[in-house]
């Protein structure tokens, strides 16, 4: 398959906006991605050429004023309208260290990475973005294909509709203040730097999806990803260190922003183990590093079981979320049987959309 972006015209992009003529272009996350590597004599450069015009704009201009306002974000080194020029930030992602052995040194990182969070959406606050970028996720369509997301999971493994009309509505998903949110806060779009365990930090990268919603939206983005270790222990204690702060900029008590937060996040567990079911389709699991390695969706079992037994646990912490929970448990037992493996191959991963 031929690069979605060539060499050639990364190259060109490179030469005719910041001068440099790099030595080769590298493809991390496939040939099918918006985004290159490239490698010259003095350093390494992000080359990114959107799909979409107006998200590219979007991006780089969020990215100069939450870079400007001390945010963890890569800086922009030039855009044109057409290429988005960005500072490396290297190629470490927190998806990369979340499967470990050591939960202690994943927990760590996952830290980080919320501080990181917070520090953008403060930033955004400071510069004025919630009333400068469009909302999402407010339209009555979409909040209806959210609250469908438990039911195409029913239809993907054959198992009765939990049917949570009653349960969850549409008014429970409603922002309580609108906030500038990163949206796509998934870990693999965090990025490791700095160096090692003890110091260090978090940058967020891939911001053409940014808007404005409830704050909450992006830890649960983080920690309902099928990336995220599931342990019981290190979610309470990044909850207790980092809820009643994201609570803040979502305008809830602590105590509110937990039920809302395990509402969305049950919700967007779903969202995300039938996107998995959707790529895996009647084939086998996908290999796990390779999934790792070029930051796709988590098309393995591993995955598909921390959502499940996440989900559970996160859908008992809603009023009348026991029905949920139980759905997540069936999931998990229909999906435990089938755990055979196939080392796909990165040119037919399917890069990550949602």
């Amino acid at each position: 398959m031929a690069p979605r972006i060539s060499a050639q015209s990364a190259t060109a992009a490179c030469a005719s906006l910041i001068g440099i003529e790099p030595v080769r272009i590298e493809y991390p996350g496939g040939a099918s991605r918006c985004s290159v590597r490239a490698v010259a004599a003095n350093g390494t450069y992000i080359v990114t050429h959107r799909r979409s015009a107006p998200r590219a704009a979007l991006e780089a201009g969020v990215l100069r004023e939450l870079r400007a306002a001390g945010a963890p974000v890569p800086a922009v080194l030039a855009f044109d309208g057409e290429w988005l020029i960005q500072e490396d930030l290297g190629g470490r992602r927190l998806s990369a260290v979340l499967g470990g052995a050591d939960v202690r040194f994943a927990g760590n990182w996952a830290a980080r990475a919320a501080a990181g969070l917070l520090l953008c959406q403060r930033a955004a606050d400071n510069a004025g973005l919630a009333q400068r970028v469009a909302p999402i996720g407010a339209t009555p369509e979409w909040i209806a294909g959210m609250l469908s997301a438990p039911g195409r999971v029913a239809a993907q493994l054959d198992l009765p509709d939990p049917d949570l009309a009653a349960l969850i509505t549409p008014e429970q998903l409603a922002p309580r203040r609108y906030s500038f949110v990163k949206w796509d806060a998934r870990p693999g779009n965090a990025l490791l730097v700095e160096g090692g365990a003890d110091e260090g930090g978090v940058g967020w990268v891939d911001w053409e999806h940014c808007g404005a919603r409830d704050a909450l939206d992006d830890l649960a983005w983080l920690l309902c990803d099928e990336y995220m270790p599931d342990d019981a222990a290190l979610e309470a204690a990044l909850l207790k260190r980092f809820l009643p702060l994201f609570a803040l900029q979502s305008n809830r008590t602590p105590e509110d922003a937990l039920v809302y937060l395990s509402r969305f996040g049950s919700l967007h567990s779903c969202v995300r183990l039938s996107l998995i079911l959707k790529n895996r389709g009647d084939g086998p699991w996908w290999n796990p590093e390779v999934c790792e390695r070029t930051d796709r969706v988590g098309v393995t079992a591993q995955g598909a079981q921390r959502l499940c037994t996440r989900g559970a646990r996160w859908s008992r912490r809603w009023p009348g979320g026991e029905r949920m929970a139980q759905f997540f448990l069936d999931a998990d037992k229909r999906l435990r049987p089938a755990s055979v493996v196939v080392d796909l191959p990165v040119s037919l991963a399917r890069p990550v959309f949602i």
